[in-house]
């Protein structure tokens, strides 16, 4: 705070709009009359005028005014009172003296300075004498003096700096603009003092924002540069003393002066060809010779980003963020931890510098944790800054309450109407929301093209259409004027109703299915959250709550956002009245329940109930399309449940019907369907051969997609022909499908089809002994169903894993990790591979020597087995149950004998490198048992150069004449 003088400067003259005031003589003159001041009140106007620009506090003032006395602060009152009215006398000068609630008093008018002693500079102006006017005094500019220092450093900010300044000797006229409180001001004081730094000529700076009235900007800009002027010739004199003279003059805070700082602007462009102009304001200038620059936020990392504290810390929204913390009090490091709160923090925050700062202000009382969990709109709105900064940057309200003040009243009302939206909309949407009649738009888009060169509104730079958005902290303040108006519900009516309609219009309802990329749709899904969140909230609003959850099921689930379609249809299930019973309302609302209870929740509950209750609705509505993807969920669940028979029996039913349908993508699933319930019961061939025909309408390559209940079923039956193909002896086929899943399944992006093409070709790995490939697949599904809360996936996978720990030689782990996976598939009844989990458990236990448990392992897993009407792992178990016999004893002959019921198993089952697996442990058990005759009909069966674990191992004991 600065220290008030205790004496004038002598022989010197102040200088504001009609006034001149001697300090010396203590005498106060308007237009040449002088006027009457009190003691007091000509000691206090002294002490505002020589500290003018600068708040004052109430105990300075009283200190000053009355050295050694206690006052009350209410003579101080009355007489600063008196002060105002004198000096604005009723005219419109506008005002000279502000009063900064809790803070103090700041004399606002611009004041210059004129030596007495060399003569008044005309006497209208000084009143203190007469004769022929002087010459104006040539400005004495000291830069160093006249530049102030800035608050403080924001972190990255070089680069900027250098490109402000090549800008500015290439172009020589700039306008930083940004919203408030992203650091324009800091920004321009370090160009400042960088061409300083390099004597690249004078430099000046002026603050407008203390300035009212817009005929006092060429004051103001006069008493910077230390001219004193003449009334009505302030610009030309001015231009004069700045003629041929290097400088660069900064004008900051121009928004609230726009017209003039522009006008002023353009002519010293246009004049002074010497002349550098730097602006910064929340809107262009629109003048010949300006160039426009915009002011970035703060880069701060990306959402979803896992970030160690170094790495975050490469932001500088972060470092900004962690540099004022640590002179908040905040000690401590930053650390992983805390690196992703600060970014969430800074994310939130838009990545504005002056909220940054307040924010970061609070962690040393707060801590980390403690600011991001106050970080609502309403605190963050009213947290307070440094005491030193300008009244407009003490708090965000204060900063956006200054650019809301200068807007007209029909912007005031568009801006605050926008406030319903919660992330990206179009110029459509904004006229359907902000617009009251048709005759308003035109007045709408007006406003919000005038708001978007105000910075209140970004709008996209490329792309069709163009998007627009309020920044988080500009939406807050808006939506809390958007509720004083009393518009909140309306505006939220309106835009819940437009969010209908436009999702209608794009025909969503049949997106459930139809493979459509949706992502186009994702800038949307905020909105609709925000809308359903206001529709769920009161009974009145029901019909508009169900209409939107079902028609923007389709959208939560084209976009992965399973957990939340699942919440918002059951809600929505819940709250439908009697009158969308029986409606496509409530089809599409129970596919949405059932496709995104299953995937994250798992197989419990209604889950079977709600598809045949779907079914069952889709037929009396006669949509066959419809019918067909429930019918395609039913084979899904029964598949999980291990209803391996129940799913054959669907699979054939969705046949029939999708002859109806008609279409080559319902063909080609039921086919599918059906490969895929013979593959689960065991026959192989019958797999193939029904896999091939489904790709016969939809070939691999083909630019389709098949999308039926939450699932791409080109891509799971891409991953059942791998599996198939390598039970065949068809490895190199097995392969190709299981590249061409994985890399299909990533094409589309969608995570369940992902996880189950790591998942299924990563257990073909395991059966193929690629240990490091397996691993690498499955470590992957681990981590990708993780991130989507896809749980069923993520416990089967480390469940695959713990089989790898065991071929690895670690079969505690392995052991572990598998009672672990069955434990749960016991509770969410999942079983798709759970026998194949329990012999590979079972060998586990032999190889620890708990021969009881392997034995108890092996007869669940046989009964299992038969309880899901086959499985392709019943030849391994009997083969795994053989190997247990062997290792505890048993004859060769009653082991032989469960190695040759495994054998007949695999041929039954068309599995021949099953059939191979245990042809190899009979010669290995009784070098005798297995024929020659017999390995090489097995071996003929292979490609001659098929990728297999078995097959060399065949060849080498033929070869040696086994």
């Amino acid at each position: 705070m600065p220290e008030v003088s205790d004496h004038a400067p002598a022989g010197r003259m102040a200088i504001f709009g009609p006034y001149t005031l001697n300090p010396a003589r203590r005498r106060l003159a308007r237009d040449g009359d002088v006027i009457p001041v009190g003691s007091r009140a000509m000691d206090l106007l002294i002490a505002l005028v020589e500290n003018s620009g600068k708040v004052l506090t109430h105990r300075q003032l009283l200190a000053h005014a009355w050295p050694g006395l206690t006052v009350e602060e209410a003579n101080l009152r009355v007489h600063i009172s008196a002060l105002r009215k004198t000096l604005n006398g009723g005219e419109a000068h506008g005002e000279y003296i502000e009063n900064l609630v809790g803070r103090g008093y700041c004399f606002v008018a611009p004041v210059s300075w004129s030596d007495t002693a060399s003569g008044p500079t005309h006497a209208s102006v000084s009143g203190l004498g007469d004769g022929a006017p002087d010459e104006p005094v040539k400005p004495q500019i000291r830069p160093a003096q006249r530049l102030p220092l800035p608050a403080a450093r924001i972190v990255g900010l070089d680069p900027l700096v250098d490109d402000l300044v090549g800008m500015l000797n290439d172009q020589r006229f700039v306008t930083l603009v940004s919203p408030g409180g992203m650091g324009k001001t800091t920004a321009a004081l370090f160009v400042g003092h960088a061409i300083q730094t390099r004597k690249d000529g004078d430099v000046a700076f002026v603050d407008l924002s203390p300035v009212r009235d817009p005929n006092l900007v060429p004051s103001a800009l006069a008493t910077t540069l230390g001219i004193v002027s003449k009334p009505g010739q302030t610009e030309d004199i001015i231009v004069a003393q700045l003629q041929g003279r290097p400088m660069l003059l900064i004008l900051d805070n121009c928004e609230h002066l726009i017209d003039a700082a522009a006008a002023l602007c353009a002519r010293l462009f246009g004049e002074l060809p010497k002349l550098r102009l730097l602006a910064t304001s929340r809107e262009a200038l629109r003048v010949e010779g300006e160039h426009v620059h915009l002011l970035p936020p703060l880069a701060a990392p990306p959402e979803g980003a896992a970030l160690t504290a170094a790495e975050a810390l490469t932001f500088p929204a972060v470092q900004l963020f962690m540099d004022r913390a640590a002179t908040s009090g905040h000690r401590a490091l930053l650390d992983d931890a805390g690196a992703e709160l600060v970014a969430d923090i800074c994310r939130r925050l838009d990545g504005m510098a002056l909220a940054i700062e307040l924010a970061a202000s609070r962690a040393g009382t707060f801590g980390l944790r403690g600011v991001a969990d106050m970080l609502s709109d309403s605190v963050r709105l009213y947290w307070e800054g440094r005491r030193g900064a300008p009244a407009r940057h003490q708090t965000l309200d204060a900063v956006f309450d200054w650019s809301h003040a200068l807007l007209s009243p029909r912007d005031q009302r568009v801006l605050r109407r926008l406030s319903v939206f919660a992330g990206l909309f179009t110029l459509k949407d904004s006229l359907a929301v902000a617009a009251d009649a048709e005759e308003d738009k035109l007045a709408v888009a007006s406003a919000l093209t005038g708001l978007v060169d105000k910075s209140l509104i970004w709008a996209s730079a490329s792309g069709s259409p163009v998007y627009f958005r309020l920044l988080d902290t500009t939406r807050a303040f808006a939506n809390r004027k958007l509720k004083e108006a009393d518009e909140s519900d309306a505006m939220s009516q309106r835009l819940i109703r437009h969010l209908i309609d436009v999702l209608r219009t794009d025909k969503l309802d049949t997106a459930i299915f139809s493979g459509r990329d949706l992502s186009a749709h994702a800038v949307r899904i905020g909105d609709i959250r925000a809308s359903l969140r206001w529709g769920q909230a009161d009974g009145a609003r029901r019909d508009a709550f169900v209409a939107l959850a079902a028609i923007s099921a389709p959208l939560f689930l084209g976009l992965a956002l399973l957990g939340e379609c699942e919440s918002w249809c059951r809600m929505a299930l819940e709250a439908m009245g009697e009158d969308t019973r029986g409606s496509h309302v409530e089809l599409l609302l129970l596919e949405g329940l059932t496709i995104g209870a299953m995937f994250t929740r798992g197989n419990r509950g209604t889950t079977s109930s709600a598809i045949a209750h779907g079914q069952a609705l889709a037929a009396r509505l006669n949509e066959p399309t419809h019918e067909l993807h429930l019918l395609g969920g039913e084979h899904i669940f029964l598949t999980r449940i291990g209803n391996f028979r129940g799913s054959l029996a669907v699979a054939e039913r969705c046949a029939e019907l999708s002859a109806a349908v008609g279409t080559p993508e319902a063909m080609a699933m039921a086919e599918w369907m059906i490969g895929c319930s013979h593959h689960l019961v065991g026959d192989q061939l019958k797999s193939q051969v029904f896999g091939e025909r489904g790709f016969e309408h939809i070939p691999v390559a083909a630019p389709a997609n098949v999308d039926y209940f939450g699932y791409d079923h080109r891509v799971r039956a891409m991953e059942i022909m791998a599996r198939t193909f390598w039970l065949r002896g068809d490895t190199l086929r097995s392969a190709r499908f299981a590249e061409d899943s994985i890399q299909e399944a990533e094409r589309r992006g969608h995570p369940v089809s992902i996880c189950i093409a790591l998942m299924y070709t990563g257990e073909v790995a395991l059966w193929n002994e690629e240990l490091d490939l397996a691993e690498q697949r499955l470590c992957r599904a681990v981590d990708h169903a993780s991130r989507h809360a896809l749980t069923p996936y993520r416990v089967v996978s480390e469940g695959l894993l713990g089989t790898l720990a065991v071929l690895r030689g670690r079969p505690e782990e392995g052991v572990r990790a598998m009672e672990r996976a069955l434990a749960f598939c016991q509770i969410e009844d999942h079983h798709v591979i759970t026998v194949e989990i329990m012999v590979n458990l079972a060998r586990g236990q032999g190889q620890l020597g708990l021969i009881d448990a392997a034995r108890a392992t092996a007869t669940a897993a046989l009964e299992k087995a038969h309880a899901c009407g086959g499985s392709c792992f019943l030849a391994d178990l009997l083969l795994a149950r053989a190997e247990l016999e062997a290792t505890a004893g048993a004859s060769t002959q009653s082991v032989d004998q469960l190695m040759l019921e495994g054998l007949e198993m695999a041929k039954r089952q068309s599995a021949h490198h099953l059939e191979l697996k245990i042809a190899l442990a009979r010669h290995r058990l009784d070098p005798r048992a297995e024929t020659a005759s017999a390995l090489a009909d097995i071996c003929c069966r292979f490609a001659e150069h098929a990728p297999s674990p078995f097959l060399p191992v065949a060849r080498r004991l033929l070869a040696d004449g086994a």
